[in-house]
């Protein structure tokens, strides 16, 4: 499970109400937490509408705060 579908579970939200707060298509948003890996160019997107950090979005690419 990646971290935004971690945020919609956590949040119990449908994938048309995470779609509508990160102001993004439900069926992209539906793609994108059923990957293992959010695309990078998504992130930035979704860490400003939603509040999640990049480096739980793809800690792959942007390493964690020390």
């Amino acid at each position: 499970m990646n971290a935004l579908e971690a945020y919609r579970q956590t949040h119990h939200l449908t994938f048309e109400a995470l779609a509508s707060k990160a102001g993004k298509g439900t069926s992209l948003v539906w793609k994108h937490c059923n990957k293992p890996r959010i695309p990078a160019d998504a992130v930035p997107g979704y860490e400003a509408s939603l509040g999640i950090p990049r480096w739980q979005l793809r800690p792959d690419l942007w390493p964690a705060p020390a």
